[in-house]
């Protein structure tokens, strides 16, 4: 979304807008604005406020880009980030894309916060990036961000050392339990990443929002809280696209009263447009609906042991798990696989065929097998940092 400071627009007429209750950063949110609404909130006449939207949606109708450029922009500021199970990376299309805001739902228990705290620490082991947690339901587990960390730290060992102190300084952990304090969180974060002189944050991959849940369902009930929830989505596709994050959300479930059975991702309609991919996690037992199945999600289980003590998912049962991709533009869906949740991360399940799942995301010619360990995780060379898309 086009800068209002890249518009033409006067910096006095700018700082107006960034002033007010409900800042307006984007040429979108101005041009969408009421212009007798916002000519009384900044003391300007009806005139100005129109013309101005006029002058930015001439700019905006003129700033097409050709479909082979985007693409080519695109591949080259793209990368995968494992989510650290091959099972889930193949269905994801190598993982969690940068400049997407991926969202995973489903009810308690069914392994959200275990995906992303997995994601977290195989991008620190196998990486020189860093990766952002803001945690609203202190899900987050010292423990179990150690005992992940250790098995990362272990699986690639015998390729090359990796320092377990560093790689935790390089997680940076926010705890957040209101809107405000989160718009807050996020546009301090985007302004310190603006800077260029955060090495911590400059170096982030990986922005993991767990959970937005508890966030955005109290707005939902007060008058103004649909244009904070607006914010909110803005706000974290900006430091998507503009920064190279691969943003995960995780949310819960609600019935689904329209088709009268089953789960749907809670927030109501107007979220859904949200995150550009969305999956369905399901618990031990949970039924995964019927789709494409990933090459390689066979009925066998990998043996291991359940999700270690301080563990906030998945701790108590078996640890099995389902995963269905509902929704992404660059993968047919619906698509489904099994993962386990075990004492060292996430397992997939017993691989079918030799022959790894096409990546789309990842350049003509790479060999996309050599992502994967002999455990069937998803492991990369220190020196290839993040594979691109």
């Amino acid at each position: 979304m086009p800068r209002l400071r890249a518009m033409g627009l006067s910096d006095d007429f700018v700082d107006a807008l960034e002033a007010l209750p409900h800042p307006i950063r984007s040429a979108e949110q101005l041009v969408t604005a009421g212009a007798d609404e916002l000519a009384e909130a900044i003391g300007l006449s009806r005139e100005t406020i129109v013309e101005a939207q006029h002058s930015v949606a001439a700019v905006l109708a003129a700033d097409f880009v050709r479909a082979d450029k985007l693409l080519a922009a695109e591949e080259d500021a793209s990368f995968a980030l494992s989510t650290g199970c091959r099972t889930l990376d193949d269905m994801l299309g190598g993982g969690f894309l940068t400049g997407e805001v991926t969202e995973l739902f489903g009810p308690a228990g069914c392994g959200k916060s275990q995906v992303c705290m997995s994601a977290a620490t195989h991008l620190l082991v196998s990486t020189d990036a860093s990766a952002i947690y803001i945690d609203t339901t202190s899900a987050v587990s010292e423990v179990r961000i150690n005992a992940l960390l250790g098995a990362e730290v272990e699986r690639v060992s015998n390729r090359f050392e990796v320092d377990p102190s560093d790689a935790l300084g390089r997680f940076a952990l926010y705890n957040v339990f209101e809107a405000a304090e989160l718009l807050a969180t996020l546009q301090a974060l985007e302004t310190r990443m603006a800077s260029g002189t955060d090495e911590l944050l400059g170096s982030a991959r990986l922005l993991v929002l767990d959970s937005i849940t508890v966030i955005v369902a109290p707005l939902q009930v007060v008058g103004d809280g649909n244009a904070t929830m607006c914010e909110i989505s803005d706000t974290l596709h900006r430091l998507a696209k503009t920064y190279s994050l691969a943003v995960v959300l995780t949310n819960n479930v609600v019935s689904d009263r329209v088709r009268g059975s089953g789960t749907k991702a809670a927030l109501g309609r107007a979220w859904t447009f949200a995150p550009d991919v969305q999956v369905a996690l399901f618990a031990d037992g949970g039924e995964v609906k019927p789709g494409f199945a990933v090459d390689g999600a066979a009925s066998h289980v990998a043996e291991d042991g359940v999700a270690a003590a301080g563990g906030t998912e998945g701790a108590a049962d078996h640890g099995e798990r389902g995963a269905e991709l509902r929704k992404c533009p660059r993968m047919p869906t619906p698509c489904t696989t099994r993962f386990r949740i075990g004492s060292e991360g996430l397992v997939p399940e017993a691989v079918a065929s030799a022959t790894p799942m096409p990546l789309p995301w990842t350049r003509e010619g790479e060999d996309t097998a050599g992502l994967a360990g002999e455990d069937g995780t998803a492991a990369r060379d220190r020196d290839a940092h993040l594979v691109p898309a």
